[in-house]
């Protein structure tokens, strides 16, 4: 856990690597993750991101043609969002939405998700992006989730135990990566951290059962990798917590956060390792807020490992948690 005050920071946390007693629900207990805070002057600009979207074939759906522009097309706010007013004024979603496709809303005005309502896409590795001239606000218990979240607005402001939750929805990891534990020793997944291992069987060296690997060395300062999904108990079943998901904000006011934005591992339970956090990035230029920024690995049969956290700022006034273990 690390908090900060104002000053410039790079914090590295390295925990060596242990394996564990099996049959009970664990933390990860191998972490190499990195959180980064840095001065820097941040120049709003959301076509950067999508240029980055459209590289990238953001559809979540395997064997899609879905194409950048599919994505693109503007949403009403009554008609598609089914809330009150315009995204070119002020659009405020007063019932909870459940999507089921990438989504990209557009507007030159705000956008506030009233308290208790949620917008969700529970699909791995689903997309919503959000672009507005204005402001957007979460509302007090109210909640944005899906495997990837891209925001950039004026203001963003997050109320008393609201959310942006990429926990356990991460799509797949970079190819050629070892994060997921191979064999049924149900080890945790790996990403900014290795993931915890598991020795059931008195036989096996621990090198046999090494959790998940680490990866995306090059983007530490810029990290946009999901988490991986942790390993099972059976070879009939995939039963580890999925990877984390991602986050990218981008504002060019004030980022006020006092609940949560979480990409976190998913837990495997008592037959499956913990998946391993995925990746935040915050590019904001004032920084407040006493809530909560996490990347951490899932809990399981053996703990996956953390993921990544890059915050990019030059004004801080915040008292937040953040937690990449």
């Amino acid at each position: 856990m690390a908090s900060f005050h104002g000053e410039f920071c790079l914090g590295l946390v390295i925990i060596c690597s242990l394996c564990v007693t099996c049959g009970s629900t664990v933390d990860n207990s191998f972490h190499l993750e990195q959180v980064v805070l840095e001065e820097s002057s941040i120049a709003n600009g959301f076509s950067g991101i999508l240029g980055e979207i459209e590289k990238q074939n953001v559809c979540h759906i395997k064997n899609s043609s879905c194409s950048f522009q599919d994505i693109q097309q503007l949403l009403s706010c009554e008609e598609d969002l089914k809330g009150i007013g315009s995204l070119n004024t002020t659009c405020q979603l007063n019932t909870s939405l459940q999507l089921h496709n990438d989504v990209l809303i557009i507007g030159e005005g705000n956008l506030e998700i009233l308290p208790h309502v949620s917008v969700s896409c529970h699909l791995a590795g689903c997309v919503i992006g959000i672009n507005i001239s204005g402001d957007l606000i979460l509302g007090e218990n109210s909640s944005l989730g899906a495997g990837t979240l891209i925001l950039d607005a004026k203001n963003l402001s997050l109320q008393k135990n609201s959310s942006l939750n990429t926990t356990a929805l991460g799509g797949v990891p970079p190819p050629q990566t070892s994060g997921t534990p191979l064999g049924v020793d149900g080890a945790g997944g790996g990403h900014g951290g290795r993931g915890a291992c598991c020795i059931k069987d008195e036989g096996k060296d621990q090198e046999d059962t090494w959790g998940g690997d680490v990866y995306a060395w090059s983007s530490l300062t810029n990290p946009w990798s999901y988490g991986s999904k942790g390993g099972t108990t059976t070879r009939e079943k995939e039963l580890g917590g999925g990877g984390g998901g991602r986050v990218k904000i981008v504002v060019s006011g004030i980022l006020d956060v006092n609940g949560s934005i979480s990409a976190d591992g998913g837990d495997g339970g008592h037959e499956g390792g913990g998946g391993s956090g995925g990746s935040i990035i915050l590019l904001v230029p004032k920084l407040k807020g006493t809530g909560a920024v996490s990347a951490s690995g899932g809990k399981g049969w053996a703990g996956g490992g953390g993921g990544r956290v890059s915050i990019k700022s030059y004004s801080r006034q915040a008292s937040l948690n953040i937690f990449v273990h």
